[in-house]
């Protein structure tokens, strides 16, 4: 979206509609990894981790967050912007519209600041942002913060769907001694998104759990 413009979003949107879709997700990202021209995001990922190259520079995404210098940039303002007006649109010719959260994914500053909590990972190159372990207290409190303002700022879009793992997720031993240690996080994120928005759905994206992880 931050590419094509609003016209160029209308336009694929009114395709996927001529298909027959009637459902749409517009994914927040915190952060994200800027393109490099000498080469595609896959091979820049190759050659960090090949200690070949170093490591990509990160660029706003859409999330406008007050508390946040880097996510409160007009540049920020205008891509959030719009989501909004693309959102609209999406849902005048008949979509479900839906936004994406990456639900331990923090603030920059705050992750910068704060490097006691940030997550075990294995992979560092993430496009979305730092995420932060989910068992310490000081950063869910962060996390809800942060995306109870992205559930504020869609207060027209239908559901949101909670993205456990997705460059998230944490190794550290106490989320490893947990059975199922983002089933609490998604419990929190639930509450706090029906007190916000008590008529919009709420979807779990199981993207990154083993079949064993999901309760029946």
């Amino acid at each position: 979206l931050r590419d094509m413009g609003l016209a160029g979003c209308k336009s694929r949107l009114d395709w996927a509609k001529s298909l027959g879709f009637n459902a749409c997700m517009f994914s927040s990202h915190v952060q994200f990894r800027l393109d490099q021209p000498e080469c595609s995001l896959p091979e820049a990922r190759r050659l960090y981790h090949g200690l070949l190259a170093p490591r990509p520079a990160f660029g706003p995404g859409e999330v406008y967050y007050e508390k946040d210098p880097e996510l409160s940039t007009p540049e920020v303002r205008r891509i959030v912007d719009t989501r909004i007006d693309a959102m609209r649109y999406a849902s005048s010719i008949g979509f479900h519209t839906v936004v994406g959260m990456k639900l331990n994914v923090g603030a920059p500053t705050f992750a910068r600041d704060n490097p006691h909590l940030q997550a075990v990972t294995p992979d560092d190159f993430c496009n979305e942002g730092l995420p932060l372990c989910p068992s310490q207290p000081k950063a869910i409190e962060h996390l809800l913060d942060l995306w109870g303002t992205v559930v504020d700022t869609y207060p027209e879009v239908d559901g949101f769907s909670m993205w456990g793992r997705d460059s998230g997720g944490c190794a550290c031993e106490a989320c490893r001694s947990k059975e199922n240690p983002f089933l609490g996080t998604i419990q929190l994120f639930y509450d706090m998104i029906r007190k916000r928005r008590p008529d919009a759905k709420v979807y779990v994206m199981s993207w990154g759990f083993d079949p064993h992880e999901i309760p029946p």
